[in-house]
């Protein structure tokens, strides 16, 4: 191998010659000569990587690709061919649908359209909150989705939803990467092993690079500056990441999309203010050495230049993991820095990744701008005329296919044939657009816009319009003058409120089933608001799963929507219907129980027993059908309510638990927000929740005396004093201290009632000082609290746990994501409520430390160890969609009362007990979970459909197959997998117990069903004595060892001694129960089964085998003497090719023992594999070990 790659440089000229010979032609070969591949791989590997660079093609593909190049020797922007002039077909033929994904509805805000073309896709719209878990309900794989163009205002409700799906996009990307480079690892390893052994016939192939996902995102004014506020707790470089506030066209091979960007009535455009002063402190602190940033950065000196050098950094650094600087370089802000103010060591420690270190963004400004999009596919070119070709001498064949390529080509006369000049004239692209008018106030703006003056446009209209717009007589006169376009109308005037998330409605009425106060259906609304008159003209109403097809025929399709009836409302007597009918009849018994229980006994006695919870999430890292992500609503009587976590989603399954009025009500009634830490799936649902209780509280009206925008200094200006009246009006939010710096710098792009936020920091309550400790007072006065009290969790920075006690002597403990800590349990003692996180199942315990969070029996625990009364799980892995395992008894003589938590289930503290009435309900109910039709996504990473696939009928051959094995396998008995643990053997005789050995193999089938483990009493049997000095083996692949001593041995084994039942002969050992043999490892005292060929001598049972080869079926274990150990473990170490053959030849054994052995010389190192292939194993002396 070395000499290999020495040969590279002497090579190289024949390399030359391979890609210029290559590239001479427009339609290349992509093969290499054998002598290349075969003498020196380094060199065909460069060789491959060149020639994808220079024409296109994949390096490691055995296929004859085609590149077309135009007129103009242009090449194409992929290596699928597709042409990039964008007068070229690359529309052709091409089927092109608009797919509508959301429409207005309490679960998802705004209307999202998905463009699809067979090569890519576009997500054009609103994308808000819900938006991801509308795609995994609607099954629309995110993967393919290169560009979204983003419409409307830059709002939380208009973009509440994109870095949700960004992060998962995201993590896509990184598992696929991982995939892929394990891949590329394997095969390297293939290839090197196949130059060294095998220097003759086909070489593997080695995928080429992992080619990161590009993916870009359009929108209007303050889209960086939104996702440059995440940028503390948002890092991501698995896929390329761009930003564009569109200003201009966008063009790609396939279209041309066309902005239009309004303004309201009244508003005058002023250019923000780009002088605005900002801290960089930070940006070039790495500029110096050996791994610098400067070149994302390039000194930044306008605002824009700033967001986006901040954006760039989230998600296209070149930061790695190993990138250590002096920890005197960090600036304070900087998660992980608790001694920035003062003298400090000079250790090293890790840099965090560059946007991080932006202390804070050049202020903005709320704009009004809202977009809008023209959208033109490419034209399609005109048909062929093949008749009118060869009029004018050109030869059919590869002359033609160069024609209806666009380019041209020379006749046999020597004169040019342009495509002009035999194809019909080229098709107009056809016509999409997406019109959004927030208001009315936008609509005169919109309408006079010239791009829309023709009234005879041909074309689909998406008319996206905001609440009241859908009555105008102007929006429904244009809409009738469209004559010749095809209208499609989604607002939430004319779009009912209906169930969006079937999976999750699903859920709860069969939850509804068991206790309808503890499990409500989801509130709706069939009836839109109100309806079009016949003057609008013919118009479409936008329905969830409405597609509509643009090429290659126009055509409007409802596709079909899991449990939803065809006027759109969901089938909830459909659902109770298909009903497991045992469930049905458990959930009336603990229904009826229940209510029994109640009449006699009523609430629990317990401080708070009216205080209710409701958990509005469950879920962990991501949403999915059945669970969204963290949020649960303590609503204490009299008091007021708390938000512990607030994740996407939170306001729209708020909606769903309550009707309007009485959901205003909750709304005013929530006092406080609690943030434990600020991973994604936590807090980003709080915008939305903020502005709808500023919009119910305060009618969007600013505090006295505050800006609805916060100052320059915001969050480190200390805080204002408190007016008489703020008590019953501020909203309280407590979180990480750097956490009010992103609510700050995000008040500067919508005013979501930051005025009225009074922030306190969670280092601050536990350290007992800092800046925000002033304000406690004040909100243990607000929330009649006792005490208030933070502690660190074992998650990740800044991640910490509460205690909320009340003065009524009610306790309240949240756990976060967390391990089990002791500081948790000490602030946490005697809590009434205790509500803890539960990821993982108890089997998945190691998962659980690596990812810092709590199993089932340590949340248990936790509870147990404070002295909890009530206990809730919650924050489930979405790998358990449904039910995850639960145990609900305590131990030690306490049994505290266990729920798990489900969405939007609502139950008193005093009411907990109940739980346990319910779980044999729950159990049957969810007990076939494995076998529905689920997507889950499981802690990032997105698995793959578990679909029922319908069983195919075997054919006429595979029946034969089936009935011949049943014929041999009938009279044959079960195969009992018993491990019966063997102690040190003394010397001694006879036999004790009075066990018989059975006379056949039919009275052990008869005796081997045992229903449940038995206990183990020790017996002796036994056992013929030995030959002089032979060897058995305690586990083939492991050291053999003698046991010629001994004439018995001492077996632990069941009652019944003929299920593990055997007799040592002279090199053999026979095993009734099965036909599986067993290996006796000596450090853990237990025989182990494995099949293996017979000893010599054994009866022979004849199996066939592919091709009529014929192999002994495995009867015996066979044994080695002492010779044939010692020629094993001597001399087999000089040998230099080791096969299976070689020791078949050497030393005489069958083959299947050869394997096992050198199995067990690999795991001691004394050999290694040279080459690994499912016919042949090839190994060498490991040098090292033999010396």
């Amino acid at each position: 191998m070395q000499k290999s790659h020495r040969s590279f440089i002497g090579r190289s000229s024949l390399l030359v010659t391979h890609i210029l010979h290559g590239l001479c032609s427009t339609c290349t070969s992509v093969r290499l000569s054998s002598d290349l591949r075969l003498a020196d791989p380094a060199a065909w590997l460069t060789f491959k990587t060149l020639k994808r660079q220079l024409s296109g093609v994949h390096p490691t593909s055995q296929q004859h690709y085609h590149v077309y190049r135009n007129s103009a020797g242009q090449q194409p922007k992929n290596h699928r061919g597709i042409p990039a002039n964008p007068t070229s077909s690359a529309v052709d033929r091409m089927k092109v649908t608009c797919q509508v994904v959301t429409t207005p509805s309490v679960d998802t805000a705004g209307t999202a359209i998905l463009l699809s073309l067979e090569a890519k896709r576009y997500l054009i719209g609103h994308i808000g909150e819900g938006t991801q878990r509308a795609l995994l309900q609607r099954k629309i794989k995110t993967a393919r989705i290169g560009d979204f163009f983003l419409t409307g205002c830059t709002e939380w409700r208009n973009v509440g939803g994109l870095l949700g799906l960004m992060l998962t996009l995201a993590d896509q990307e990184t598992a696929r990467r991982t995939e892929h480079e394990n891949k590329r690892q394997e095969a390297i390893q293939r290839l090197n092993n196949a130059q060294e052994f095998r220097p003759t016939g086909t070489l593997p192939t080695i995928p080429g690079p992992f080619e990161k996902k590009v993916l870009n995102i359009h929108g209007s004014d303050n889209l960086m500056h939104t996702l440059g506020t995440t940028r503390s707790y948002v890092f991501r470089t698995s896929m390329t990441t761009n930003l564009n506030e569109i200003k201009s066209d966008f063009e790609d091979e396939f279209l041309k999309i066309h902005p239009i960007k309004i303004y309201p009535e009244g508003y005058t455009v002023d250019p923000m203010d780009t002088s605005s002063s900002t801290d960089l402190s930070g940006l070039r602190l790495m500029g110096n050495r050996k791994r610098s940033f400067e070149g994302d950065f390039k000194s930044p000196k306008t605002r824009e230049e700033i967001l986006k050098s901040v954006v760039v950094d989230m998600f296209n650094s070149s930061w790695t993991m190993d990138t250590m600087v002096s920890e005197t370089e960090i600036p304070s802000h900087v998660d992980g820095n608790t001694n920035a103010d003062s003298v400090r060591s000079p250790r090293k420690v890790r840099a965090p990744w560059p946007a991080a270190m932006v202390k804070s963004l050049p202020r903005s400004s709320p704009s009004p701008a809202a977009l809008s999009y023209i959208i033109t596919l490419h034209p399609q070119r005109g048909r062929f005329l093949p008749d009118i070709a060869k009029k004018l001498g050109v030869t059919p064949g590869p002359e033609f296919r160069k024609l209806t390529l666009g380019e041209s080509v020379i006749n046999k006369d020597g004169k040019v044939v342009t495509p002009e000049e035999c194809m019909e004239p080229q098709k107009p692209g056809k016509v999409i657009l997406v019109l959004v008018i927030p208001d009315t106030s936008y609509v005169s703006a919109l309408l006079s816009r010239p791009e829309l003056q023709d009234d005879e446009l041909e074309a689909t209209v998406f008319w996206v319009l905001g609440a009241g717009v859908a009555g105008d007589e102007r929006v429904q006169e244009k809409m009738s003058k469209l004559s010749k376009a095809t209208n499609v109308i989604s607002s939430p005037d004319v779009c009912p409120n209906t169930i969006s998330l079937q999976g999750a409605a699903k859920a709860a009425t069969r939850l509804n089933m068991l206790h309808p106060d503890h499990f409500p259906i989801p509130k709706f609304n069939p009836e839109p608001k109100m309806t079009l008159p016949e003057s609008a003209g013919p118009v479409l109403l936008a329905r969830p799963n409405q597609q509509i097809s643009i090429l290659p025929k126009m055509e409007v399709v409802q596709l079909p929507i899991a449990m939803t009836l065809p006027d759109g409302r969901f089938d909830f007597e459909g659902v109770r219907a298909d009903t497991n009918p045992e469930y049905v009849r458990l959930a009336q018994e603990a229904r009826e129980k229940v209510i029994r229980d109640e009449a006699i006994e009523g609430l629990e006695e317990l401080p708070g027993n009216d205080v209710e919870i409701i958990p509005l999430g469950t879920g962990s890292a991501m949403p999915s059908k059945y669970r969204n992500v963290s949020a649960t609503l303590l609503r204490v009587p009299g008091v007021g309510s708390i938000l512990f976590d607030c994740g996407e989603g939170t306001l729209g399954q708020l909606s769903r638990l309550y009707e309007e009025d009485e959901l205003r009500e909750v709304l005013r009634d929530i006092k406080c927000i609690y943030i434990s830490h600020l991973h994604a799936d936590h807090h980003l649902g709080i915008a939305a929740v903020l502005k709808a209780w500023y919009q119910t509280k305060h009618n969007c009206q600013p505090a006295r005396g505050r800006s609805p925008t916060p100052s320059e200094d915001g969050p480190r200006a200390s805080p204002s004093p408190m007016a008489p009246g703020d008590l019953e009006n501020v909203m309280w939010v407590v979180g990480l201290g750097k956490y009010d710096g992103l609510l700050r710098e995000y008040a500067d792009v919508e005013d979501f009632g930051y005025s009225w936020i009074r922030y306190i920091a969670t280092e601050d309550i536990r350290t007992g000082e800092g800046r925000t400790l002033s304000l406690l007072d004040n909100l243990r006065k607000s929330l009649d609290l006792e005490s208030v009290q933070t502690a660190k969790a074992n998650h990740c920075i800044g991640a910490t746990t509460c205690a909320f006690t009340f003065n009524n002597g009610f306790k309240f403990a949240y756990s976060g994501d967390t391990r089990p800590t002791e500081e948790f349990v000490r602030i946490g003692k005697g809590a009434t409520l205790l509500l803890h996180e539960a990821t993982f199942d108890d089997e998945l315990v190691a998962e659980a430390r690596a990812k810092k969070h709590s199993t089932t029996s340590e949340a248990i625990k936790a509870g147990l160890d404070m002295g909890a009364r009530t206990l809730f799980l919650t924050h489930f892995s979405q790998r358990y969609p449904k039910l995850p395992v639960i145990a609900t008894e305590g131990h030690g003589g306490h049994k505290m009362k266990v729920a798990l938590a489900f969405d939007m289930m609502r139950m008193k503290v005093g009411e907990i007990g109940r739980f346990e009435t319910f779980i044999p309900a729950l159990r049957e109910l969810y007990k076939d979970e494995a076998e529905e039709e689920d997507e889950v996504m499981v802690d990032g990473d997105v698995v793959e459909e578990a679909k029922k696939v319908p069983e195919k009928k075997p054919s006429k051959r595979q029946e034969k197959k089936i009935q011949h094995k049943k014929g041999k396998s009938e009279g044959q008995p079960p195969v009992v997998v018993y491990k019966p643990e063997v102690v040190a053997p003394e010397p001694s005789t006879g036999v004790a117990g009075g066990e018989t050995i059975p006379e056949s193999l039919r009275e052990v089938e008869k005796q081997a069903a045992i229903p449940e483990p038995v206990p183990q009493v020790e017996t002796q049997t036994t056992v013929p004595e030995p030959v002089p000095e032979p060897f058995c083996p305690n586990h083939v692949t492991h050291r053999l060892a003698p046991l010629g001593a001994h004439k018995s041995i001492t077996v632990t084994t069941p009652p019944r001694p003929e299920l593990a039942w055997f007799t040592y002969t002279w090199f053999a050992v026979k095993v009734y129960e099965s036909t599986t043999d067993q290996q006796f490892d000596k450090s853990t005292n237990v025989v182990k089964l494995f099949k293996m060929a017979p000893a010599a001598g054994g009866k022979k049972q004849k199996k066939k085998w592919s091709k009529g080869k014929v192999k002994d079926k495995a009867n015996h274990a066979v044994i080695l003497d002492k010779v044939t150990s010692d020629k094993l473990n001597k001399d087999v170490l000089t040998y230099r090719l080791i096969t299976v053959a070689v020791l078949v030849d050497r030393l005489k054994v069958n083959g299947s023992l050869a394997r096992k052995a050198l199995a067990d010389l690999e795991e001691r190192g004394v050999i290694k594999k040279v080459v690994k292939h499912a016919k042949l194993s090839i190994y060498t002396r490991a040098v090292a070990a033999a010396e």
